[in-house]
């Protein structure tokens, strides 16, 4: 029987082992399997093998996923808000137009939180908001200050000028703070003012309790305006 030569088939030189990803467009093969809604303020990692064998563990460099820059801002000491900012930064600009159940608080003194959705896109909550002791405003005019964030609050219903609950702790009368607690007479005293007080502000008690010193109220919004 005749012998028929068979050629072995011509292959593509193979190239080389080690692997470079461009910065700008990555293979899935190459992403690590994660949940891309909580990655984008955080670094990829090299998976480089230790012991420099690129062949089974290729080194990648990924350039850092950038926040949004839409995302609101929130730096001062004690202050943190529902959902967290960690969470509010991976947002896309849609999404922080409405942001459901926000909440602002500052421990040891209250929080703020929202009725309806609100818009968060570009609000600098450091100079917005302030709970200090027995004290709550939202974009209260500064006269120490030139921000446009101070020049006055956006129309009712929009931003962060909606319907909230306010939650103020350790309001309690001064006597019950340096001598111990207050009498029954002192503490009516003192609920009454917390009423007057409440009233004067446009807002709306939901109540006090004089033994834990909270203070809370309804406020329809932060112009002033009633319903």
């Amino acid at each position: 029987r005749p012998q028929v030569p068979v050629s072995s088939p011509s292959w593509p030189a193979p190239s080389s082992s080690r692997v470079t990803c461009n910065r700008r467009q990555i293979s899935d093969a190459c992403k690590p399997q994660v949940d891309q809604e909580k990655v984008k303020s955080s670094k990829w990692v090299s998976v480089g093998g230790d012991d420099g064998n690129d062949e089974t563990e290729p080194n990648l460099e990924v350039q850092e996923i950038l926040e949004s820059k839409a995302a609101p801002v929130l730096s001062k000491s004690g202050y943190f808000t529902v959902p967290p900012l960690r969470d509010l930064r991976t947002m896309s600009e849609e999404r922080l137009s409405q942001v459901q159940g926000f909440e602002v608080h500052r421990e040891g003194f209250g929080s703020i939180v929202w009725e309806e959705s609100v818009d968060l896109r570009h609000v600098n909550l450091d100079e917005i908001v302030q709970i200090d002791r027995n004290y709550v405003s939202v974009y209260e005019a500064r006269p120490d200050s030139s921000s446009a964030s101070n020049s006055g609050a956006p129309a009712v219903g929009t931003g962060l000028n909606c319907p909230a609950v306010v939650t103020l702790v350790n309001v309690k009368p001064k006597q019950q703070r340096a001598m111990g607690e207050p009498t029954q007479e002192e503490r009516e005293k003192f609920t009454r003012k917390i009423e007057k007080a409440t009233r004067r502000c446009g807002a709306k008690l939901l109540g006090y309790s004089a033994p834990k010193g909270e203070w809370r109220m309804w406020v329809p919004n932060w112009t002033g305006a009633t319903d």
